[in-house]
């Protein structure tokens, strides 16, 4: 059976409204590293595999865990966060500051658009997610999957609606389907994959009873 456990990173200075230099750079606050004990603690077994992206803010999350579980595999997989904006748009600035030119860019709903410089298009997002859901098919066993908001709600809309094009209108619905989805920092949404089919949850935040659910700032999920 493979099972996938996604979990949405902790807490970052970014989500609590601070400046950060690049999209990459964001690291946990106090409250975010809190979370992300609370997550090691609702483990009843070792994973057979723990991924984390490139970002730092879901290796951080990802270390109580691992300490945890020390003998566990670890790889690094595409799965950081959508880049809508350029370097010149996003870098040292704010959620707050970001949201004007991050509203721009979404009422455009065009799959293609590139912000510049450092951005990347919508339709460059969706081919990571293709390209994640191949290897989590190709995954033995129990992965555990820490990720970010946006990229795991497109993950989920494309696994749930399956559109037959990208294009502008479909563009729309994952709009209203990102907000229509809450993913707390530190919510685990759970996979299983039976016959060919996945078997989903809904995030799960029950292991932060000890700790403060955020609804963080999703300009930088």
């Amino acid at each position: 059976m493979t099972e996938v456990w996604w979990i949405r990173h902790g807490e970052s200075d970014s989500n609590a409204g601070a400046r950060t230099a690049n999209a990459a750079a964001p690291v946990l606050t106090e409250l975010g590293w809190a979370q992300a004990r609370a997550v090691a603690g609702a483990f009843d077994r070792a994973p057979d595999l723990i991924v984390t992206s490139p970002f730092v803010r879901t290796k951080q999350t990802a270390q109580p865990l691992l300490e945890r579980f020390p003998e566990v595999r670890q790889e690094e997989w595409p799965v950081q966060e959508f880049t809508e904006l350029s370097y010149a748009n996003r870098n040292n600035t704010s959620g707050l500051e970001r949201l004007p030119q991050l509203e721009e860019y979404w009422s455009r709903l065009d799959p293609d658009y590139l912000d510049g410089e450092g951005a990347e298009t919508f339709r460059d997002l969706i081919g990571r997610v293709e390209e994640t859901l191949k290897r989590m098919r190709e995954q033995q066993g129990f992965t555990v999957i820490f990720g970010h908001g946006l990229f795991m709600r497109a993950m989920l809309w494309w696994m749930l609606a399956q559109p037959e094009r990208l294009d502008g209108a479909a563009m729309r619905r994952y709009a209203l389907f990102h907000d229509s989805l809450w993913i707390p920092n530190c919510a685990i949404v759970r996979m299983q994959l039976i016959d060919g089919r996945w078997f989903l949850s809904p995030p799960d935040v029950g292991h932060l009873s000890e700790v403060a659910v955020t609804k963080a700032n999703e300009s930088e999920a």
